[in-house]
């Protein structure tokens, strides 16, 4: 937000911290699962890593659903992830990927953290959720099916968010 702020072009920001998350929380499913980590996907959502949302519907191993392989498994591994900053090295990572992506002139989708746009009913909250990325743009967001649960979590993300950028507002001084 301040980097929008300070005049920068909604289009052209993306944070990858979302990218670090998602990979952190598909490294933990391949072990639960007892698959390769590349095997497995899935959208994050929210402002990770305090509130992540990854839709049950978005998780699968082979193209098969986590649900079917082992149901409690995206729960615990986005519990295992939650509240914890991922180290420089995925950081870093990460960067590169999204930049990467964003160089590319073919189209990529990645969680990242960006303006929002009209999905999910959120208006303008700076939220990470699945992007298309590439040709230098963050282009739009690609919705994914919530349960009523998840969609509730996201939503509390976003309100959080804009309570947090209200605060943040610079102040007129008193006069």
């Amino acid at each position: 937000d301040g980097l929008i702020a300070a005049g920068f072009p909604a289009h052209r920001i993306a944070g990858s911290a979302p990218v670090a998350v998602a990979a952190a929380i598909r490294r933990r499913l391949a072990l639960a699962l007892d698959v390769e980590a590349s095997s497995v996907s899935l959208a994050l959502l929210g402002l990770p890593p305090d509130v992540i949302v990854v839709p049950h519907a978005s998780a699968s191993a082979g193209g098969v659903p986590v649900e079917q392989l082992r149901p409690s498994a995206v729960r615990q591994a986005v519990q295992e992830v939650a509240g914890r900053t991922p180290g420089p090295v995925a950081l870093a990572a990460a960067a590169v990927h999204v930049i990467a992506a964003l160089m590319s002139e073919r189209l990529a989708v990645l969680s990242v953290v960006a303006r929002g746009d009209a999905a999910f009913g959120l208006g303008r909250a700076t939220v990470a959720l699945p992007r298309r990325l590439g040709g230098w743009r963050v282009g739009e967001t690609i919705e994914v099916a919530l349960e009523p649960y998840e969609r509730l979590a996201l939503e509390n993300a976003a309100e959080g968010r804009f309570r947090a950028a209200a605060r943040m507002a610079p102040r007129r001084p008193l006069d």
